[in-house]
C-alpha cells in the first residue's frame, strides 16, 4: 500500500478533479425531497405527524456518509454526543442529560422492537449500520412509550424485513490504512431467501472487521498495539401466511476481540507507556420474536427479547499501585461480567382513519448480572487489594403500564396525552475486598415514577407542522459497588418543547427546529469521594436551561444536496454543592454542535454515473468537574473533515475514502482518577471501497 502521504494526494488530485466535470453532470436526485415514513409513536406515520423532535437516517443516506457505527454521524444529529474508548464502550448523551458513574443509561436503544442498553453506562451493544432500514433518534424525554432508560431521548435501529419478491445478495468490502498505524479491511454479505409461496422469507447479514491500531507502546516497543476484529452475524425470518398475521425473528451474534484500548498519553496520541496489556472481548447473542395480529381496528403487537452478554475488560493499574508487587512486577485491574436481559411487551394500537387514534400496553423486563472484579498481578497475584465478586451493578425486575391517546380536532390540530407508570425493585449483593477491608452488600430498593406527556400539533400546510410537547423523564436510583455514598437518588426531568418542520420551493428544502427547556432534579453526577479509587455516583441536586436544535436539507439543483445541522445547550447547575459550583455544566456536555454536507452526483462518462461527498462535523469542547478532589478539566473543540469519491453503476460501486483529513487529535476522554491515559480519534484514515448487488 502506498504511503499515506502519497495517497492524500491522489486523494486530493481526484477530488479538484472532480469539480472540472460539472458540465457532464446528470447523474440526478428527484425533483422533491422524499416523504418520510417513521415508526417514533410506535405506529407507523409521516414525520410531519410526529409532534416531537426526531432525526431519520436511512440506509441510502448512511451507505453515502460511509459510516458503520453512529459515532460516525452523531455530530449531524442535533443534541446527541458520544464519548468512546473502543467499540462497545459508548456512552451517549442527548440534549445534555449526562450519565453518572455507574447509574443507567440516559439514551434508550432499541433494535426493532426490542430495547438493548444494560444498566451500566458506556456499554451500550455494538450495532453495525448493515442492512438497516433507518435510525430513528428520538430527542428528548421517551417515558411514556419507551419507558426507563429513555430519559434524554431513545435511538432506534430498524432492520430491513425480507423481500418477498425475490431472492437477492449483496456486498461490500473494503480496506483502510490508518496515518501513522497499521491497514484492516472489512467485508459483508446480504441475502435475501424467500419461498416460491411469497409467505416465508429470511435474510442474512454476516460482517468482519480488522481494524488497524495506531498507539505504539513505549515500554515493550510493540507497534499499533490497539486493534481489533469484530465479526458479527444477523438473521431475520418473516412468515406471513395471511393478511392479519406477520411473525419475524430475529437473531444477531457479535464477537470482539481488541488487544488494548485506544487510549494513550494525554501529550502524545500514538504512544502509550504501559506496563500490560489492556484487552477487551465483547460477545452478545440478541433475539426478538415479534408476533403482530391485526385484529379488524386493532393492531395487537407482542415482542419478546432475550440478551445475553459476556463482557471482559483490563486496566493496567501498575503506575498507582506497582509499589504492591516486586520491582519490575504489573498490576491490573480486571472485569469479567455476564449480563441476561429478558423482556416483554404486549400492545394495543387502533388501525382506521378516524379523528381518535391510541395505544396501550403492558412491559416486564428481568435483567440480571453477575461479574468479577480482580486484580492480576506479576509475578504473583495480590489476593485481597482490589478484589470483589459481586452482581455488577445490580439485577432489576421491572415493569409497566403506558397508554397514549390522541384526537384530531380537523385535519389541521390534532392533541394527545400519554402517560406510563414504571415500577422497578433493583438488588446488589456481593462482596468486595478493598486494600484488605471486607465488605458484604446486601441491597434492595423499589423505584416508582408517573411519567406523563402533553402533545399539541398543527398541520398548517400540506408540507408543514408545528407542534407543543411537554414530556417527564424518569431514571431509577442505584447502588455504589463500593461506596462511599452506597446509594444514590432517582432523578426526573421534565422537557418543554415548541418545534417545527416545514418544506419550501415544492418541497426542495426541508427545515426542522427545536426550542427546548429543561428542568432537572436530583441531577446523577460521576464522584470520587476523598480518598476513595473509584469513580462512583452521587445526587448533585437541581440544573436547567435552555436549548436550540437546527437540521436542514437543500436540494440546490438536481445533482446537488446540501444538509446542515446544529444545536446549542446552557443546561447547567442551578446550585453548589461538595463536587459542582452553580453555573457548571454538565459533565462530558459540549454547547454546541454542528454539522454540514455536501453531495454531487455526476457522470464520469455517459454510462458511468458518479459521486463526490464531503461531509465536516464538530463539537465545542465539555468540562468535567468534581470540586472536592480539584478536578476541573476542560477539553478542547473537536472537528473532523471526511470525504469520499466513487463510481456507481447500478449493480455496484467503488469509491475512494478519507476520513478524519485534517488528522484532528483532540482528546475526546481525558485522564480522571487512577485513569493516567487519554481517548483520542481514529487518525487520517484513507481507504478503498466496493459494493456489488445482485
Amino acid at each position: 500500500m502506498k504511503s499515506v502521504a502519497s495517497n492524500l494526494q491522489l486523494f486530493a488530485t481526484v477530488v479538484i478533479t472532480v469539480t472540472l466535470l460539472g458540465s457532464q453532470a446528470s447523474a440526478q436526485y428527484s425533483g422533491m425531497l422524499e416523504e418520510i415514513i417513521v415508526t417514533a409513536q410506535k405506529r407507523e406515520q409521516s414525520l410531519l405527524e410526529v409532534p416531537q423532535a426526531v432525526t431519520v437516517v436511512g440506509m441510502e443516506d448512511i451507505k453515502d456518509r460511509a459510516v458503520r457505527d453512529i459515532k460516525g454521524m452523531q455530530f449531524s444529529i442535533p443534541s446527541l454526543y458520544i464519548t468512546n474508548n473502543g467499540p462497545g464502550q459508548d456512552r451517549i448523551q442527548m440534549r445534555g442529560i449526562s450519565p453518572g458513574a455507574q447509574g443507567l443509561p440516559a439514551v434508550g436503544v432499541y433494535l426493532d422492537e426490542v430495547g438493548i442498553s444494560l444498566d451500566q453506562v458506556q456499554r451500550n451493544l455494538a450495532v453495525p449500520l448493515v442492512d438497516l432500514e433507518r435510525v430513528e433518534v428520538l430527542r428528548g424525554p421517551q417515558g411514556t412509550l419507551y419507558g426507563q432508560g429513555s430519559m434524554g431521548g431513545t435511538i432506534k435501529y430498524i432492520t430491513r424485513n425480507p423481500d418477498m419478491e425475490g431472492a437477492g445478495f449483496e456486498g461490500e468490502a473494503g480496506i483502510m490504512g490508518v496515518d501513522g498505524g497499521g491497514t484492516g479491511y472489512h467485508a459483508y454479505a446480504v441475502a435475501n431467501l424467500p419461498n416460491q409461496s411469497k409467505t416465508l422469507g429470511v435474510r442474512l447479514v454476516a460482517g468482519y472487521e480488522d481494524t488497524p491500531g495506531w498507539i505504539d507502546d513505549a515500554i515493550t516497543g510493540e507497534k499499533d498495539i490497539n486493534g481489533n476484529t469484530q465479526a458479527w452475524f444477523r438473521g431475520k425470518a418473516l412468515w406471513q401466511p395471511n393478511d392479519t398475521f406477520t411473525g419475524t425473528l430475529l437473531w444477531q451474534h457479535y464477537d470482539l476481540e481488541q488487544d488494548n484500548l485506544n487510549s494513550s498519553d494525554p501529550d502524545d496520541p500514538d504512544v502509550v507507556a504501559q506496563a500490560r496489556s489492556t484487552p477487551v472481548e465483547d460477545k452478545f447473542d440478541l433475539i426478538n420474536l415479534i408476533l403482530d395480529f391485526d385484529l379488524g381496528g386493532v393492531n395487537l403487537i407482542s415482542s419478546t427479547g432475550y440478551l445475553d452478554r459476556n463482557l471482559k475488560s483490563e486496566q493496567d493499574l501498575t503506575a498507582f499501585f506497582g509499589f504492591l508487587v516486586p520491582p519490575g512486577g504489573t498490576i491490573g485491574l480486571a472485569f469479567d461480567t455476564d449480563f441476561k436481559v429478558l423482556t416483554q411487551e404486549i400492545r394495543l394500537s387502533s388501525q382506521g382513519d378516524g379523528p381518535l387514534s391510541w395505544t396501550a400496553g403492558v412491559w416486564y423486563r428481568d435483567a440480571e448480572s453477575w461479574g468479577i472484579r480482580s486484580t492480576p498481578a506479576t509475578p504473583n497475584p495480590v489476593m485481597g487489594v482490589l478484589d470483589s465478586m459481586a452482581t455488577s451493578p445490580v439485577d432489576a425486575k421491572s415493569w409497566a403500564v403506558f397508554g397514549d391517546i390522541s384526537y384530531a380536532f380537523s385535519p389541521q390540530w390534532e392533541a394527545s396525552v400519554g402517560a406510563r407508570y414504571y415500577d422497578d425493585k433493583r438488588t446488589q449483593k456481593g462482596s468486595a475486598v478493598t486494600f484488605f477491608n471486607p465488605t458484604v452488600f446486601n441491597d434492595t430498593a423499589k423505584f416508582d415514577s408517573v411519567d406523563p406527556r402533553f402533545n399539541l400539533l398543527w398541520r398548517y400546510n400540506d408540507v408543514g407542522s408545528a407542534y407543543i410537547n411537554v414530556a417527564k423523564g424518569f431514571r431509577s436510583g442505584g447502588f455504589n459497588a463500593i461506596g462511599p455514598p452506597d446509594t444514590y437518588d432517582p432523578e426526573k426531568l421534565w422537557n418543554y418543547e415548541i418545534g417545527t418542520r416545514t418544506g419550501l420551493f415544492e418541497n426542495r428544502v426541508t427545515i426542522d427546529t427545536a426550542i427546548f427547556y429543561l428542568d432537572y432534579t436530583d441531577v446523577q453526577v460521576l464522584d470520587v469521594a476523598p480518598g476513595a479509587v473509584f469513580a462512583n455516583t452521587t445526587n448533585a441536586g437541581k440544573a436547567s436551561g435552555a436549548g436550540f436544535e437546527f437540521a436542514g436539507t437543500a436540494l440546490l439543483t438536481e445533482q446537488l444536496i446540501l444538509e446542515l445541522s446544529y444545536s446549542k445547550n446552557n443546561l447547567a447547575f442551578d446550585n453548589t454543592t461538595a463536587d459542582k459550583q452553580k453555573g457548571d455544566p454538565l459533565d462530558f456536555v459540549p454547547d454546541q454542535t454542528w454539522s454540514a454536507a455536501l453531495t454531487y452526483r455526476f457522470n464520469w462518462t455517459s454510462t458511468l454515473p458518479g459521486m463526490f461527498r464531503v461531509d465536516y462535523q464538530a463539537a465545542s469542547g465539555y468540562e468535567l468537574n468534581i470540586a472536592s478532589q480539584g478536578v476541573h478539566i476542560k477539553t478542547d473543540s473537536t472537528a473532523f473533515l471526511n470525504a469520499r469519491l466513487g463510481m456507481e453503476r447500478a449493480r455496484w460501486q467503488l469509491y475512494l475514502e478519507g476520513k478524519n483529513l485534517t488528522n484532528e487529535d483532540t482528546i475526546l476522554f481525558p485522564p480522571a482518577g487512577i485513569v493516567t491515559t487519554a481517548t483520542r480519534p481514529v487518525p487520517r484514515t484513507l481507504g478503498l471501497l466496493f459494493r456489488f448487488q445482485y
